[in-house]
């Protein structure tokens, strides 16, 4: 793979997962594939210390770039999670570059964000917030409300935009994605089917998302995860194809 904005989050090979593979093993897959920036998901971690320092070594051995999808939120009933400070050093462990949150109650905290959300994120890690599939955490308004005040706070964090996530709170993914464009540094890429009044996500070319269309509104630099379930490699290996063909055109306009 020549293009080295498109990351890999090991999601891609939840089948793999759910029969029993760690995530070491689905790391070294898709290295094979040519990815070298692979976000890893805390859920995924069977044995999370032992794990977490032999990803260290894989990471060193194939100079990965990595990014940690940990399932939680900043701010926990009006306060900072205390968790934070785990995840931090988890990721420091295993030597991520970015960690991906939720916000979570924000609205309601009254402390001081610039001295404690400031003295817990390490300098070395750029940390991230994500459009999810919720109200609480998947607002526009919400997520641009705590995004402002970090910046007034001089904390540096930024926004991962999930596109195909707007759809499940109700929002227009153009809209949002513009409303939030100062402040995004990351891209999950994934589609969107209507099925039985249900959405159900799924691989970039099989659903309703016009995706090329919404990417060209960002930056053509931003790194850019793939980030759903396949159903095998050689589908991998396609929809990488596809991604790299379109940054490959943009490149060159």
């Amino acid at each position: 793979m020549q293009n080295n904005q498109i990351v890999a989050n090991t999601l891609l090979l939840q089948h793999q997962h759910d029969d029993g593979k760690t995530q070491i093993e689905l790391v070294k897959q898709l290295t094979e594939l040519g990815v070298w920036n692979i976000e890893v998901r805390r859920e995924y971690f069977l044995n999370n210390l032992k794990e977490m320092q032999a990803l260290n070594c894989v990471k060193l051995g194939k100079r990965l770039t990595l990014f940690y999808s940990v399932p939680d939120v900043i701010f926990k009933s009006g306060y900072i999670n205390p968790k934070l400070l785990q995840y931090f050093a988890e990721a420091a462990l295993f030597g991520a570059s970015y960690v991906k949150l939720n916000i979570g109650a924000f609205d309601s905290y009254q402390g001081n964000l610039k001295q404690e959300l400031g003295t817990i994120i390490p300098k070395n890690i750029q940390l991230n917030v994500e459009n999810d599939q919720t109200e609480l955490s998947g607002s526009a308004e919400k997520i641009a409300f705590f995004l402002d005040a970090a910046k007034k706070a001089d904390l540096n964090i930024g926004f991962v935009n999930d596109l195909g996530n707007w759809i499940f709170t109700k929002q227009d993914a153009v809209f949002s994605s513009k409303k939030l464009l100062p402040y995004t540094r990351y891209i999950h890429l994934k589609n969107y089917i209507i099925e039985n009044q249900q959405v159900k996500t799924v691989p970039i070319n099989d659903g309703s998302l016009d995706w090329k269309k919404l990417l060209d509104n960002f930056n053509g630099t931003l790194p850019i995860a793939l980030e759903y379930p396949v159903n095998s490699i050689e589908d991998l290996k396609s929809d990488i194809k596809s991604l790299e063909g379109y940054l490959e055109k943009r490149r060159i306009k």
